[in-house]
């Protein structure tokens, strides 16, 4: 899967994972973007298709997995929890860089695998909230987003919730 683009001229490099530009000679000879730290050509990268928000819109690489609070439509395929048991039914959704700086609301999910590059609107998905059994995440729950819209699981050293920004 290409993810820079080099112009016939050779004098800069496009990164398609966050849509900058680099004419540093250095970072087109070794394919690299300053931006993300990624060396394009020595990094593998799977195609999951389009971005679930802008649906390609913005020209970037969807690379970021969003686990959404819903169950999917393919039992077995989505994410799931070892910890508290939960099965691997959740939805999923591919959001590029730009989608995912800007928050923009996601319309789509991945429908089965992401390899597969099928998508669902997320309408379709069944009302029902798909989430983890806190009381089997003991160490977890004070790490949990107060507000109850969100209720991200934040890092433990940051004062606000990572998602949403609350302060916790």
């Amino acid at each position: 899967m290409k993810t820079y683009v080099i112009p016939f001229e050779g004098n800069s490099i496009k990164c398609l994972f966050c849509g900058r530009i680099s004419y540093n000679l250095n970072d087109v000879l070794h394919k690299y973007c300053a931006n993300c730290h990624v060396h394009h050509e020595s990094e593998h990268w799977t195609d999951m298709g389009p971005c679930c928000a802008c649906q390609g819109e913005s020209g970037l690489i969807a690379r970021n997995i969003v686990m959404l609070k819903k169950r999917g439509k393919h039992p077995g395929q989505g994410w799931g929890c070892l910890q508290c048991g939960l099965p691997n039914d959740g939805a999923s959704s591919v959001v590029c860089d730009t989608c995912l700086e800007h928050k923009k609301p996601i319309r789509f999910v991945v429908d089965g695998y992401a390899a597969e590059k099928r998508r669902m609107s997320i309408n379709d998905l069944d009302p029902e909230r798909f989430d983890h059994d806190m009381t089997r995440h003991a160490q977890e729950r004070a790490l949990v987003c107060s507000n109850p819209e969100c209720g991200a699981l934040n890092s433990s050293f940051w004062p606000e919730c990572n998602l949403c920004h609350s302060a916790r």
